[in-house]
């Protein structure tokens, strides 16, 4: 199967945590053909929720 035929993933991790920790999961997707965008906090916790969502799909998209 073609990187183009799997989802997009997008990990935005939790509290206390960076989007380095998403690292090992990142990996695994990628080598299964996944096209993954991790998302730093600051981007997350610091923005209007309607930002985020914006962000997301920016990224699933891209």
């Amino acid at each position: 199967m073609a990187t183009n035929d799997r989802p997009a993933v997008v990990l935005v991790h939790g509290a206390f945590a960076e989007s380095g920790g998403w690292g090992p999961v990142a990996e695994r997707l990628r080598a299964a053909g996944h096209r993954v965008d991790e998302v730093a906090a600051h981007a997350v916790f610091a923005s209007h929720p309607d930002e985020v969502a914006g962000l997301v799909l920016r990224a699933a998209a891209a």
